[in-house]
């Protein structure tokens, strides 16, 4: 059975048990008595019993109270507490922006997004989530993301995607390697070298597949890396080369060569883009942030309902 007494119904309930006078509570309630009398009787109707016994001009608690009582006293302030947290939570929302991103795109999303928005609006704070492009769309599609930072645009019609800039991969060599003095090179040249990538699954690992693909070969992976940093300090220390992209390509160590990579018909870069959803409620400094991405990116003022 549906319980269909409303809330404020049921602090009628409680505020008359614990006065067990119908006049004052309907004064405190600010409700006419009639009104008190039928909402008692319907939450009676409800439980099927009656629960308060007539006492001279007074109404009692009877056993059967007593007992709806206690629970009924637990039940609104179980809905007081969800009132209040959801409250808390809405209110974070107005200045809290949930993003997903991948892991090689965090650099970009700082520079790019972050930094800049942050400084026009200092008191809007940031969430980061990490995943994989698979992962962080379905996070945007089920509402759990305000927007994604990522390289796959997302198939649904009810998703917005403005493109941010292009990410470049480069071969990255030690100092004593024979194309460290290079500028550019055809992966082809480093065929029989040992790779050092990052782990399966993530796309910075997928490209570099790819890469070695276009070039005609499979990469001998003698390493594997959940982060950039250690591949750079690897690839510094003559462990094998890598391919990395353009953003830590400025970091330390600073003895790491980093190589154009060249050939017939080789993709070396790809898109990157910011996603978001286009239906349902957003809070106002969403749409805020979505016009800082227009105005910054595409030089224009864009409907982004």
């Amino acid at each position: 059975m549906i319980f269909t007494v409303k809330a404020h119904e049921l602090a009628w309930f409680l505020k008359l048990a614990e006065t067990e006078h119908v006049t004052w509570v309907a004064d405190e309630m600010d409700i006419t008595q009639p009104t008190l009398s039928r909402a008692i009787a319907r939450l009676e109707r409800e439980v099927g019993v009656s629960l308060f016994s007539r006492v001279g001009r007074r109404l009692q608690l009877n056993e059967y109270g007593k007992t709806f009582y206690e629970y009924a006293r637990s039940a609104v302030t179980e809905l007081e507490i969800g009132k209040n947290r959801v409250a808390e939570l809405a209110s974070l929302a107005q200045h809290q922006m949930r993003i997903g991103t991948l892991h090689g795109l965090v650099p970009i999303m700082i520079q790019a997004l972050v930094e800049p928005f942050h400084a026009l609006s200092p008191s809007t704070t940031f969430n980061f989530r990490l995943g994989s492009p698979q992962e962080i769309i379905s996070e945007l599609e089920h509402g759990h993301l305000d927007f994604i930072l990522t390289t796959t645009k997302p198939d649904s019609r009810e998703s917005g995607w403005v493109t941010i800039d292009h990410q470049v991969f480069y071969l990255a060599v030690g100092p004593d390697h024979p194309l460290a003095d290079r500028t550019q090179a055809d992966l082809s040249e480093v065929e029989s070298d040992d790779f050092i990538v990052m782990r399966s699954g993530t796309e910075i690992r997928n490209i570099t597949m790819s890469l070695c693909h276009q070039a005609g070969f499979s990469p001998n992976v003698v390493l594997e890396s959940s982060e950039i940093a250690p591949i750079r300090s690897l690839v510094a220390h003559g462990i094998g080369v890598s391919i990395i992209p353009k953003a830590y390509t400025t970091r330390e160590p600073e003895n790491v060569s980093y190589l154009d990579i060249s050939g017939e018909n080789i993709q070396n870069h790809r898109d990157i883009g910011i996603a978001w959803q286009l239906n349902g409620l957003r809070p106002p400094m969403l749409d805020n942030f979505l016009a800082f991405v227009f105005r910054t990116f595409t030089g224009s003022v864009h409907d982004h309902r």
